[in-house]
């Protein structure tokens, strides 16, 4: 999804995550829906990467086991996976949280903030949703789209 900063990407996604709930309308799903990918805000600070990769395995009822195995070779903070998170950088904590997501087979992914990759896209302006089958029709779009100055 394409569209100017404050168009309402993120806030679209938090609605679909669940974490957010819409205004007007409604979010309609019939499969498993990741958190945002990427996102420690449910981490704890006090606990180990370990322990936060467990609690969030058993929360989605995933082999504990598994995930942590999965995780701790996918984040790459070495001993400080057995550390508390407020030791990790952010980009130590970007990781753990990148690969906790990863490691739980969801239907959809969110991802917010990354480059254009993919085979659909939709592009948001001035409230209206607009997708297209051809990413490159929805990049064109969201190019034109920030040439013009802001509307209302």
């Amino acid at each position: 999804m394409l569209g100017r900063n404050g168009a309402g990407k993120s806030s679209l996604l938090r609605m679909v995550a669940g974490t957010m709930e819409p205004t007007s309308g409604r979010i309609v799903s019939n499969g498993t829906i990741s958190w945002p990918v990427g996102f420690a805000g449910s981490f704890h600070n006090e606990l180990t990467g370990a322990q936060n990769v467990r609690f969030v395995a058993r929360i989605y009822g995933v082999d504990t086991g598994d995930l942590v195995d999965f995780v701790q070779g996918f984040a790459e903070v070495g001993q400080h996976f057995h550390l508390p998170l407020k030791s990790y950088s952010s980009g130590m904590k970007s990781r753990l949280a990148f690969g906790t997501s990863m490691g739980i087979a969801f239907d959809t992914y969110l991802i917010d903030e990354v480059t254009a990759v993919g085979d659909a896209g939709a592009v948001l302006e001035r409230g209206t949703l607009t997708y297209y089958d051809d990413l490159e029709e929805a990049i064109d779009h969201h190019e034109r789209n920030m040439a013009a100055p802001p509307g209302p």
